[in-house]
């Protein structure tokens, strides 16, 4: 194998093709990067078995050829090559790749490529086109609610769920859910679950990818194609999907409310930001107030017994009665972030069941969020 690269061309999909290998695997090849050249295009392909990335990249294959290159060692050097022609060899003293830059050599050892698993094919039966942004946005207002507790599988995933002309994706990690709704009738009868985890790295990679995404459904696994990223070139994101069934979420979303907070979304969020600074991860108490001298008062207040006390008040309209609720303050924080528009509803049932945030004038968004016992 011999090829000759634009450093940038390589170092972009070197970026990408690495989300997928494996940190944690008790399989050590798993930590490599398959790289194969052929045909005047270099592919790269990573997994850790529950995830893929595959990389194309224009490059010009003077031999063509295929190793498998330990993956952070690969990308570190790349990263501090000056730009120019990257030329990767193979041939060299024992299993070693030869990479070349300018003045800079570099002989690296590399794995069997015949131990890596066989790169897979995706044939999904159901094909879908999204506008990158329009995924991008959906995704990334519910992805950050996903569970880390592997020991619920299905709460580690969103579902996207088809219903007609609507498409709602859903995450929950049963102290927060959100939902976001797309109208899109693509999808219409599908009900899957999507490992968050590549979801989560699909949506860090095309946040400025103003292209489409094409996104196909199989029986177990679901892959997103994306033309142009890296620049020129094509990536393909795939898992296999989460089996089981996810929560009945439409029983959780309250109906009605005690009390009904409208106020400024910025408002509200540049005083939780103040609050979250003195809170030393201690409960933010919100405090709405519809009768009397303080009428259409919001108060937010927390403690910390190292640090002291902070408190901060925001003008709302309150409907219904005067009360109080906490929460977890990076949750709060980070719900209101993801709520678009100007201004924000807060429906409160009780100080005790969970409180709903969305936008004060459209319905794609809702965040759910428990509340906290304060003493």
């Amino acid at each position: 194998m011999w090829i000759k690269s634009v450093r940038s061309d390589l170092l972009e999909s070197l970026q990408l093709a690495i989300k997928a290998v494996s940190t944690r695997s008790t399989l050590p090849i798993l930590s490599g990067l398959y790289l194969e050249a052929k045909n005047d295009e270099v592919i790269l392909y990573g997994t850790d078995l529950e995830i893929t990335v595959i990389t194309r990249f224009k490059s010009n294959v003077i031999e063509e050829g295929k190793s498998v290159i330990p993956a952070k060692t690969f990308l570190d050097i790349t990263r501090n090559l000056p730009e120019g022609v990257v030329e990767i060899k193979q041939g060299g003293v024992g299993n070693q790749v030869e990479i070349s830059c300018e003045k800079s050599l570099f002989n690296l050892n590399t794995f069997n490529e015949e131990d890596f698993p066989k790169m897979p094919e995706f044939k999904g039966e159901k094909k879908i086109e999204f506008e990158a942004t329009l995924l991008n946005t959906a995704l990334d207002k519910v992805v950050k609610s996903v569970s880390k507790d592997e020991t619920r599988p299905v709460l580690t995933g969103v579902l996207f769920e088809g219903k007609r002309e609507n498409l709602k994706l859903v995450a929950t990690d049963s102290y927060r859910l959100s939902l976001f709704e797309l109208k899109d009738g693509s999808f219409s009868g599908v009900e899957v679950i999507v490992p968050g985890r590549v979801l989560d790295e699909l949506v860090r990679s095309t946040s400025k990818f103003e292209g489409k995404i094409q996104t196909f459904l199989g029986e177990s696994e679901i892959s997103f194609k994306i033309d142009g990223l890296p620049k020129g070139g094509e990536v393909i994101f795939a898992s296999r999907l989460i089996e089981g069934q996810f929560p009945n979420y439409s029983q959780l979303i309250p109906k009605s409310f005690e009390s009904e907070v409208y106020t400024s979304r910025d408002e509200l969020l540049q005083a939780l930001k103040r609050i979250t600074v003195f809170s030393d991860n201690n409960p933010i108490k919100v405090e709405f107030i519809s009768e009397g001298e303080e009428k259409n008062t919001l108060k937010i207040s927390t403690s910390s017994s190292e640090l002291g006390s902070a408190y901060s008040e925001v003008e709302a309209e309150v409907k219904g009665k005067s009360g109080e609720i906490a929460f977890n303050p990076a949750f709060l924080l980070e719900g209101v972030e993801k709520i678009p528009g100007e201004k924000i509803f807060i429906g409160v049932q009780s100080s005790t069941k969970p409180a709903l945030l969305k936008p004060a004038q459209e319905k794609s968004f809702l965040y759910l969020l428990m509340p906290v016992r304060i003493s």
